[in-house]
Formats: C-alpha cells, sequence, structure tokens
C-alpha cells in the first residue's frame, strides 16, 4: 500500500487547488500519481466494478494509469501531482486523518510554495511533500510492537533479513515456532499481502536505492538485494516497476539530462 511505504522517491511536476461541482470527468492513461487533500467533498469515484465515495478532509491517493470516473456534487481539492518510485500497489487508496486540519495545513503550505515559485521552491515543496507522506505512514503503517507477540519475531526476523541470499519464508515462521503454512496466514491476515510479496517490494525498493546511487552494477546490486540469480531479479524487478533494472537505470541517466538541460 501507498500509504504503508516508507520508501518512496518522488518528482513533483504540479500542484493545483480545484473547485468544482455538478461534473463528471473520466480519466485514462495518467502517465503520473496523485496525492490529494479534500478541503469539501461529496464526491464518488468509479474504477472498473468497484465504486466508493469520498467526503470532507479524505487523503487520497491514485497511481499513475489507474482509469476511473469521477462524479462530483461538490469537489474543493488540493492535489499534488508527481512522478514516483511506487509501483507495488496500482490501487486508489483512500483514508480519513484523525488530525484533518494537520493534513489541511500541509496542503495548503506545499500549494502556497508552488505557486510562489521563489528561488528553491521546488526542493521546499518537495520537502513538504516528504513531511505529508511521512505522516500519512505514521498514520496508516503497521506498527510491528502492537501486533500479536505470535507474530512480532518472526515479522522482525524478516524486515532484518530480507536481503539475505539465505532468507526463506521458513526461516521467518521458525521464530515464531509456527509452520510455515500458518505463519503465511498470520503475516497476510496482518499485512494484507503474502511474507514473499512483502519480501519483494523490499527487495526492489532497495534496488531502486542502490541503482540511484549510481556505484554498482545491476549485478552488484541484484546481489545486496539478496539474488543469486539475475535473470530472476531483472524479472521480479519488472514485475514491481514495469520496467528492466536496465531501463531504469537509463531513465533516471535521462531525467539528470533532462534536469542539466533546464538549468
Amino acid at each position: 500500500m501507498f500509504f504503508k511505504s516508507d520508501f518512496i522517491s518522488v518528482r513533483i511536476f504540479d500542484v493545483l487547488r480545484l473547485s468544482q461541482g455538478d461534473c463528471k470527468t473520466v480519466n485514462h492513461g495518467r502517465n503520473f500519481d496523485a496525492l490529494s487533500f479534500r478541503l469539501k467533498a461529496d464526491v464518488r469515484f468509479t474504477v472498473g466494478e468497484k465504486e466508493f465515495a469520498l467526503r470532507d478532509k479524505a487523503v487520497t491517493y491514485v497511481p499513475a494509469n489507474t482509469d476511473y470516473t469521477r462524479i462530483a456534487k461538490t469537489d474543493e481539492v488540493i492535489v499534488v501531482h508527481f512522478v514516483s518510485s511506487f509501483s507495488s500497489n496500482k490501487d486508489i487508496e483512500s483514508f480519513y486523518p484523525e488530525n484533518g486540519e494537520r493534513y489541511r495545513k500541509l496542503f495548503e503550505s506545499i500549494l502556497s510554495v508552488w505557486q510562489a515559485k521563489k528561488p528553491g521552491y521546488r526542493y521546499e515543496a518537495a520537502a513538504i511533500l516528504n513531511e505529508i507522506m511521512a505522516q500519512c505512514y505514521i498514520d496508516n503503517a503497521a506498527n510491528i510492537s502492537v501486533l500479536p507477540p505470535k507474530i512480532s519475531a518472526s515479522a522482525q526476523y524478516l524486515i532484518d533479513n530480507f536481503d539475505k541470499q539465505d532468507f526463506s519464508v521458513k526461516k521467518a515462521a521458525e521464530q515464531s515456532h509456527f509452520s510455515e503454512v500458518y505463519f503465511r496466514k498470520l503475516f497476510k491476515k496482518y499485512y494484507g499481502v503474502s511474507p514473499m510479496r512483502y519480501v519483494i517490494n523490499l527487495r526492489v525498493k532497495k534496488a531502486e536505492r542502490l541503482i540511484a546511487a549510481g556505484y554498482f552494477t545491476l549485478a552488484q546490486v541484484a546481489e545486496a538485494c539478496g539474488y543469486t540469480d539475475y535473470k530472476y531479479f531483472s524479472v521480479e524487478f519488472r514485475k514491481e516497476t514495469g520496467v528492466s533494472p536496465s531501463k531504469y537505470e537509463y531513465g533516471l541517466a535521462a531525467d539528470a539530462c533532462d534536469e542539466a538541460d533546464k538549468n
């Protein structure tokens, strides 16, 4: 889940405030993510066969390339459009924070900075977005310490050892004296995904960071993330990100050149 991810790199390209009413919009294939806060809303989203409503103070994430229909009686919203490294979930997500006023101030702050466009505004806006995402994580992330003791040891082992080449779900289960089948069942209950899918997501996020650092070959990145077979690493990386490791690396280089040209 986007709101439960603890590492997402982003590049903002717009911040908007919209005020619409009695409208219907259909969005197809937008190539950017969106994170929004609804100041005042009576909105219904339809994604395929799923439908859900949004009201005041909803914080909502819409991933890139998600087709949806929005029907709004009222929709006053501040939205941040950005490109992100997040790729493990393609569902629209939304929640209602207990401290809605804090989120309102943060979203209004990033909008003000973006509109003013003073020197360094992109860095300042990025800092505010990171603060927003940190707060989303705090408000949503599962806390291992509050899970039943019977699963916490295994979950902690998984997080501490996901990038080890000898990692296995069986070893994680053994930390709590469970069978692998029972541990898989409990883990999915609390985390919403299987243990191995969680591990793959952690590995790919680490791989993205190492590739971005520029110090390692792709083979070294694969090894550092727990893979003994580069081809298997490449397959899993592509499943998570939509591109191969080499194309991801090339894309980072191209982005750097674009930024240099702008400056």
